[in-house]
């Protein structure tokens, strides 16, 4: 359900949950629950959109009993509730006082194409860290992002407990079209080596290498662009790399 709204709302907006629980015409713009949320539904003795819908049921009156959704009452059936009248509540709600979901206006922002677009599930895990890391960055520099781009040193790199070999991934991030890489004459792309690094230390010419997110990119599905740049690149793919 957060997943969903914060795809579908922006920041402050109140979420308006409007997926029914039963199964709607297959054309419908808003499928139902039973048709986006997975489960395991492995059963010699139930069909799976019974066992699903059970699942689904079990989970809502979890989340009820725990007053992070309010469910209306059935009018049809007293003592029941509506599964298609469910609206998704704050975090911080008590028995008493149950303010309704809005979108958060702080945190990491990511854009809701990594998720539909699949590269969740394209990336590797050390990829999708990197990618992670550049996100928060970005959140507490949105200034420097967009004027020249965003770093992690090694110290930082500690905080998210990234090793050097796993933010090397950043140049795959680079090759699919994810992140842009300021480009720096004087360091080897493929090592992150500095030519005439001594008497460029000296003078304080030397600085990490800065990136910048291109969320633009990430509405290609992912599947077919990695399979591009690694299999058929185009003249631009190989530019980037």
């Amino acid at each position: 359900m957060l997943f969903d709204a914060q795809c579908r709302y922006g920041p402050k907006d109140r979420v308006r949950i409007d997926r029914t629980f039963e199964a709607v015409e297959a054309n419908a713009p808003i499928k139902s629950w039973q048709k986006v949320v997975l489960s395991d539904t492995n059963s010699d003795y139930r069909e799976a959109a019974a066992l699903r819908g059970r699942q689904i049921k079990e989970a809502l009156r979890v989340l009820y009993d725990q007053h992070l959704v309010n469910i209306e009452p059935d009018r049809s059936r007293p003592g029941r509730r509506d599964l298609s009248r469910i609206t998704l509540l704050s975090e911080a709600s008590t028995p008493v006082n149950r303010p309704r979901y809005t979108v958060p206006t702080a945190g990491v922002y990511i854009s809701r194409h990594f998720f539909t677009s699949l590269w969740v599930f394209a990336l590797t895990n050390t990829e999708i860290a990197t990618f992670l890391a550049l996100s928060a960055r970005r959140a507490i520099f949105p200034t420097a992002h967009s004027d020249s781009g965003v770093y992690v040193v090694q110290r930082h790199r500690g905080q998210f407990g990234l090793k050097d070999n796993t933010w090397r991934s950043a140049r795959e991030l680079h090759a699919f079209g994810l992140v842009d890489r300021v480009h720096d004459a004087h360091r080897d792309t493929e090592t992150g080596r500095i030519s005439d690094l001594g008497a460029r230390w000296k003078n304080h010419e030397v600085m990490p290498t800065h990136f910048t997110i291109i969320d633009d990119a990430m509405v290609q599905p992912a599947l077919p662009a990695i399979d591009r740049v690694l299999n058929n690149p185009t003249p631009e793919d190989e530019m980037r790399s």
